[in-house]
């Protein structure tokens, strides 16, 4: 009798194929085109020429590099705070737990709508902040700015922590009863113990953090819709609008092209780096 199981995966390539290849074989060949005219034509790298020397362009992804770096340096470390501290058993620790999860479950609209009325004249955070002797006003270059990397920050530090805690509990209990017998102190338990155990877990919520970052359109059009100015116009919501509100289909599909190496050649470069070239799969 034949092995068959191979043909388990079949749905998966299909969905796949649907889902990732077909759309990116769509956008690769619209990015060597100028497509939706009535006479498309092969414009070749022409497509690529004007996209690197795009101001524009470079204005966006500098400030998604920014965006990124800033949500990261948040979300991490105050993920990783919830997870050490928030630990153990008990009704107190499920029911903080799940508080601290809740915002990872809104939707992605519905986070940019509660903002936006959160942020604005008259709303809570106005009124707090003013109590405070601090004017805010989401009109500002700045204050648009800051206010989408907190939200974002406000957003995922739920799932950093939720994807840390699971791997903190995968720890042996005995590795730190012995480091307590042998009197080491709370830094070298967190460094020699608790940092190796949840290694893989810390790149991989870095890697999805990173991509989804990058990846910011529905929370940003609502809240700031790319304003004042562009201060806010990230990637995705520039590449849309190249595509969407400009009708440059082929601009915008060299974007995505370049956009989508950027952002894997990232992932690769701290794989590489965070795990001095074992990978990921190496254990």
């Amino acid at each position: 009798m034949s092995d068959k199981r191979h043909l388990l995966i079949f749905p998966a390539i299909i969905l796949l194929l649907f889902n990732s290849i077909f759309p990116l074989v769509v956008v690769l060949n619209y990015s060597f085109t100028k497509p939706f005219s009535d006479n498309p034509v092969f414009v070749g790298v022409g497509n690529y020429v004007d996209v690197l020397h795009s101001q524009e362009w470079w204005d966006a992804f500098k400030r998604n590099t920014l965006f990124t770096a800033l949500v990261l340096a948040i979300e991490i470390p105050v993920g990783l705070l919830f997870a050490l501290l928030i630990r153990g058993k008990g009704k107190l620790i499920d029911i903080v737990s799940t508080v601290v999860i809740l915002p990872s479950l809104i939707p992605f609209v519905s986070v940019g709508i509660l903002w936006r009325l959160m942020t604005r004249t008259g709303g809570p955070i106005p009124l707090f902040l003013g109590v405070l002797g601090i004017k805010y006003t989401l009109m500002t270059t700045k204050s648009a700015f800051w206010t989408l990397v907190i939200m974002d920050a406000w957003h995922w530090i739920s799932l950093v922590f939720l994807l840390l805690s699971a791997s903190l509990v995968t720890i042996p209990e005995v590795y730190y009863t012995a480091a307590r017998i042998d009197g080491s102190t709370k830094w070298q338990t967190f460094r020699y113990i608790t940092m190796p155990g949840i290694k893989y877990s810390l790149i991989t919520v870095l890697l999805l953090r990173i991509i989804d970052s990058f990846k910011l359109f529905d929370e940003n059009f609502i809240l700031t819709g790319g304003g004042p100015g562009r201060s806010t116009e990230l990637l995705s919501f520039f590449i849309i609008k190249k595509g969407l509100r400009e009708w440059l289909g082929g601009f915008s599909a060299t974007a995505s092209i370049i956009y989508l190496v950027i952002v894997i050649l990232l992932c690769y470069l701290l794989i590489t780096f965070l795990t001095k070239g074992q990978g990921m799969l190496e254990r």
